[in-house]
Order: structure tokens, then sequence, then C-alpha cells
């Protein structure tokens, strides 16, 4: 059934992004707000905020990421993120160009549930991922992704060399000169260290001989999909836990992880949230926004109530202010926020 398949998936590899960031030394810097509890981190955040700025397309049969709404929440996000890494703390060109933003293989699995068609996927995919990165292995690596996430949300073939001959022609029909007409870079073009085009195609052929059994050092994370799905592994203790390991052995079995972290309630309710967009129960007039109210959430106390366009009516359950920084917990009718933020 395609409503408990999506559940399954998307908890399993959420779960796996909570049981990884446990063994992150970072955890310990947010006690304040997981208490020794499995908590998600941005990887698992990223997956959030995107399914936040979809909206169904009013032209086509396609639910579509609104850039607009997804840049305000990313804006929001750096107040209340569960660690981070370069890329998503985009700060100049050479970090747009240069970093990999490992988040992108958690904010392209929302595009997938939500629509059938794998051209609009792609589009929306590249559209998605220039917003934090400029990285052109990062945007392949997660186009390949892409088709094993497609295959696993619809229950298609994984057979390991069925995937191999989808994904070629997948690489093949990307197409860097539409992403150069018609993408919005962070950074200007001109910014970008090297030619190009031509590092772009050099990337692609890379890919292409990796999937032809030539050896490369780059595609890690694709690297280690595609070995899981070559040994067709169906138990979650068989693989490191990540987001996108355990979302893939989830192809392979019918098992639901039995673990609890906090906002599952929260999960669950998006997940169905992400069956009705795909089943185009939600319009767009639904989504329309009306009321913008941004307002510094670290001016409340404990105790206060407001209103914000992008969590709706929230109330302080917590704040402590000393002298290096200002730490809160948020709840609105969904879910649990750490806000933290650093005195200057």
């Amino acid at each position: 059934m395609l409503e408990e398949r999506i559940e399954n998936l998307v908890l399993n590899s959420v779960i796996g992004d909570c049981i990884n960031f446990k063994k992150n030394k970072k955890y310990n810097q947010y006690t304040f707000y997981h208490r020794g509890q499995l908590c998600m981190s941005y990887i698992s955040q990223q997956m959030i905020i995107m399914i936040k700025s979809l909206i169904p397309s009013l032209k086509e049969i396609s639910v579509n990421c609104d850039i607009t709404r997804l840049g305000k929440e990313l804006d929001l996000w750096q107040e209340y993120k569960i660690s981070s890494n370069k890329s998503l703390n985009l700060s100049n060109a050479d970090i747009y160009w240069k970093e990999y933003d490992d988040s992108l293989t958690s904010r392209i699995l929302p595009i997938i549930i939500v629509n059938n068609d794998f051209k609009v996927i792609t589009d929306e995919i590249i559209k998605v991922a220039f917003k934090t990165t400029g990285n052109i292995e990062n945007l392949i690596e997660t186009i390949a992704l892409a088709r094993i996430y497609y295959n696993i949300v619809n229950d298609l073939d994984i057979n390991y060399d069925t995937i191999i001959k989808e994904i070629k022609q997948d690489i093949i029909n990307i197409s860097v000169k539409d992403i150069i007409e018609n993408i919005e870079f962070k950074f200007s073009l001109k910014t970008y260290n090297g030619k190009y085009i031509i590092d772009f195609e050099r990337c692609r052929i890379e890919m292409l001989n990796m999937l032809n059994s030539i050896n490369s050092n780059r595609f890690s994370v694709f690297r280690e999909s595609l070995n899981i799905i070559k040994d067709k592994v169906n138990t979650y203790e068989s693989v490191e836990a990540t987001f996108t390991n355990y979302l893939i052995v989830s192809g392979f079995s019918n098992k639901k992880i039995q673990l609890d972290f906090i906002n599952k309630s929260f999960i669950k309710n998006l997940i169905s949230y992400l069956i009705k967009l795909r089943k185009g129960r939600i319009s767009p007039e639904q989504l329309e926004i009306k009321n913008h109210s941004y307002p510094n959430v670290f001016k409340f106390n404990k105790g206060n109530e407001f209103y914000h366009t992008l969590l709706n009516r929230c109330k302080v359950i917590g704040k402590k202010d000393d002298d290096n920084e200002i730490k809160m917990l948020i709840q609105n009718k969904s879910a649990i926020y750490g806000f933290k933020k650093a005195k200057i």
C-alpha cells in the first residue's frame, strides 16, 4: 500500500539521521533541546523545510517548490538549526561553488513523493539544489540518487542492472545549457573559479564511467547506495545509520523501526500531508499566505504567545539568557523548536 510504504521509508530515513546525529560530538551542544532523546539533525530539518515550501502548480499536473518560501524558511531555520554544514551557512561565492551540501539527500525526497513525472522531479531538484550550492558533483550525485528514491517510493524495480541503466540515461539527459539559461544562481557564474561547462561535462563523464564499472573516488553517498542495492541489504544493522542508507534499505525491508524521536508525530502529520499533495487533494489557494508576520522570536519571554507566518501560533515554553547566548524552546500546534542565538 502506497501510504504505508511512504510512511515507513520517511520515518526510517529520519531515524537513520537521528541515530547518526546522536553519535556526533555536536549532539551535546543541543541538550537544552533534546535532553538526551533522539532528535533530527539539519539533514531531516531540511526535508521538513522542503515540505513546507511545496505548492501545487496551477498550470501543470505537478507540485513545485516555491523558491521564495524556501528562502524565507532557510532564513528562519538558521535560528533553530540542529547543527549544519558549510554550504547551508552560505557566506561567499567560494563556499557556494565548492562546498558539498549533504542535506540535498533529504530535501529531494518530498519532491519525489509528490510528483509522478521524473522530468518534473529533475527540474525541481536542479532548482532547489542551486539555492544552497553550486557544487557540480553534488548536483549530479543527487540526480543519480533521485532515481533510486523514485523507484523505491513508487515500488518500481530496484534491480541493480536496471537502476544502472536508468541512471545513465538520467545523467545523459541533464542539460547544462538549460541550467545556465534558466537557473538563478546564488552567485554570478562569473564568480565560478574555472570553466563551468567543461567542469560539468568532466563530472558527468566521471559519473557515467563509474556506472560502467570504472572506479572513482567521487560520489561516495551514491556508491554506498549502489552497494546496498547490489547486495540487496534488508537489515538496518548491516549499514551505517544515515538518512539515505536507511531509506534504501527500506526498499528491501517492510520493517518499520520502532524508535521514538522528538517531533515524531509532526513527521507523521507531514507524511499524511505529502500523500494529500500527491493525490491532488490540496489546492494552491489553501496554501496561500495571507498574513505576513515575521517577528524576532528572541524578543519574547517564557509564557509569551505570538504569531509567525512560518510557524503559525506559538508559545515560548522555555528561555535561557546568559552572557554568551540565548536559548529558547518554542512550541506550536505541531512541534517543538529549539532556537539558539549567540550574543555579539
